[in-house]
Parts: structure tokens; C-alpha cells; sequence
């Protein structure tokens, strides 16, 4: 399910969701059956996590829209139970380099679909036209808007630049390959 999330992460919110929940609900299911809590060693990024979830809660005093402020508490609580379905799932090597590879696939269906709305002014998925900014054509692939793009590149792209550096030679110039065409979007 974590891998189902990370490559449908770029398609859309949906399916993103869809996979999100299963992955947190197996893992808690997954927990419960097998009576353990889960192999989350801490860390020191825990703390910063939990410190975040409580700002975040303090905020609720001061929110103009509770319904909107409730609403993010909540996307904050599944993107850290995300957080630690991956921490306890990603027990070994192979794990970690299969979800490193999804992130990969996701980042190719994002690639694929930039350059198709460059060239034919839709993309693949969505069939969106690129947004005009200020007189600027921006390209925005299967997103909603050119910054999501952009930090979705600039989240995957160093992860990409990583994988070909270090990883199998055989994967070497494919990987390399997308990470300068993600540059290029």
C-alpha cells in the first residue's frame, strides 16, 4: 500500500488518499493481530513531528475557520501516520530501495505527462492546458497548479539524482536520463 501510495501520489488526490488510508489501516490492523506496537526507534525527528502536531493543535485557539483549521489537524495526522507506516514497513534495504523506485515510477508518470502537454498543450492525464502566469506558459503536468509541480520536482528529482548515482549500474542512465528531464520541466 505504500508503494501503491507513493507511485498514485502524482495522478491524483484520490487515488493518493485511497492509498494513504489502506496503508495506514493495514498497518494498524496489521499491529492490532499481531498484539506489537509498531518498530518506530526514536528519533530525533520524532520530537520535531510532535512538537509541530502541538503547535498546530495551540493554533486552533486563534483560527478564524475551525472547520478549515480541524480539516488540515486532520491531512497533518495522516501524513505523519504515513510517516510511520514507512519508518516501521521500511525495515530492510530491499524495502527502502522499493519505495525509493515507486517515487521513481510516480516521478516518470509526471515526467511523461509534463513533456506530453508541452508538446501537444494538454496533458496525458487530465487533458489540462498549461496556465499562463504573468504572460509566462507554466507547465503543470497531472497538478493543479505550477508550484505543486515544482515541489513535487524538487522533492523527487534529488531522490532520482541519488538513485542513479549510487544504484545499479544497469539503472544508472535511466535514472540520470529522468532526473534531467525532470530539471527540464
Amino acid at each position: 500500500a505504500v508503494v501503491a501510495f507513493v507511485v498514485a501520489l502524482p495522478v491524483g488526490k484520490a487515488p493518493a488518499e485511497i492509498a494513504l488510508i489502506t496503508a495506514l489501516a493495514a498497518w494498524i490492523i496489521r499491529c492490532v493481530l499481531r498484539r506489537q506496537w509498531p518498530r518506530v526507534s526514536p528519533t530525533p525527528l520524532h520530537l520535531l513531528l510532535a512538537a509541530w502536531f502541538a503547535i498546530a493543535a495551540c493554533s486552533l485557539v486563534n483560527s478564524v475557520d475551525l472547520g478549515a483549521s480541524l480539516q488540515g489537524l486532520r491531512k497533518l495526522l495522516k501524513w505523519f501516520g504515513l510517516y510511520l507506516v514507512i519508518v516501521d514497513v521500511a525495515d530492510s534495504e530491499r524495502a527502502v530501495r522499493g519505495i525509493a523506485n515507486a517515487c521513481l515510477v510516480g516521478l516518470l508518470i509526471v515526467v511523461v505527462d509534463g513533456f506530453w502537454q508541452v508538446a501537444f498543450n494538454r496533458d496525458l492525464i487530465y487533458g489540462r492546458a498549461p496556465h499562463l502566469f504573468e504572460g509566462v506558459w507554466r507547465i503543470i503536468a497531472t497538478f493543479s497548479h505550477p508550484a505543486n509541480l515544482a515541489m513535487y520536482l524538487a522533492t523527487f528529482g534529488p531522490l532520482a539524482l541519488s538513485r542513479g548515482l549510487v544504484g545499479s549500474p544497469r539503472w544508472r542512465w535511466p535514472r540520470m536520463g529522468l532526473v534531467c528531464l525532470a530539471a527540464a520541466l
